[in-house]
């Protein structure tokens, strides 16, 4: 039997909840993906960089650190 760690996610809603509220006025926000948008809540949430070859859309997300994977 494998055994898998678990994330507590409880933090990742309300960071997706500040996220979509900063972004809501902004015209970008309607061109990223709500999969996009929670995988950049889980990355906040836990303090973790977020690999990505895509920097025009999550750029717009503060307190996102992220890596970018070059091409």
């Amino acid at each position: 039997m494998i055994a898998v760690h678990l994330l507590d996610a409880t933090s990742v809603v309300p960071a997706y909840a500040r996220i979509c509220a900063a972004l809501a006025f902004c015209p970008a926000y309607r061109l990223i993906g709500q999969d996009d948008l929670w995988i950049a809540a889980v990355a906040v949430s836990f303090n973790k960089p977020l690999l990505t070859s895509n920097r025009f859309h999550i750029n717009l997300i503060d307190g996102l650190q992220l890596e970018l994977l070059e091409p």
